[in-house]
C-alpha cells in the first residue's frame, strides 16, 4: 500500500512520519517501511508478509496517517500492489475467471499494480 501525499508543513509532518515508521517496524509482519520525499511530495512504502499483516499494520498507523491528512499533508493518491495471481484469486474469482477491467500500461509493467486517485 503506497499512499502519496502533498506536504503543506514539513515541520509538523516529519515527527508523524517518524511515528509511522517506528510503529510499522514494531510489527513482525512488516518487511520494509520507508518514506520517499521529492520536493513537497511524499510517498509511504510499506511491504508486509501477507494481506492480514498489511491490514493490521494499516490499522496501527491509521491514527498517524489521519493526523497527517488533517493538517500538514494532503492525500493525492493511493496505490495498492499485489501479485497478479493474488488480484485474480481474491478480487475476481467469485465472479469470473479473468479480470474484465483493462490494466493500464503501468500495471502491466508492474505486475498486479492498481492505482486509485485520491479525492
Amino acid at each position: 500500500m503506497n499512499p502519496r501525499l502533498k506536504l503543506k508543513n514539513w515541520d509538523i509532518a516529519r515527527p508523524l512520519m517518524q511515528d509511522i515508521v517506528r510503529t510499522a517496524n514494531e510489527k513482525s509482519g512488516c518487511r520494509f517501511v520507508s518514506w520517499a520525499k521529492l520536493d513537497d511530495d511524499i510517498q509511504w512504502r510499506g511491504v508486509y508478509v501477507n494481506g492480514d499483516d498489511a491490514r493490521v499494520g494499516l490499522e496501527d498507523i491509521a491514527p498517524f496517517l489521519s493526523s497527517l491528512t488533517d493538517g500538514p499533508a494532503e492525500l493525492t493518491s493511493l496505490e495498492v500492489r499485489a501479485t497478479a495471481e493474488l488480484w485474480i484469486k481474491r478480487l475476481f474469482s467469485s465472479c469470473c475467471t479473468q479480470p474484465s477491467l483493462p490494466l493500464h500500461e503501468g500495471a502491466r509493467a508492474q505486475e498486479g499494480a492498481c492505482e486509485s486517485q485520491g479525492p
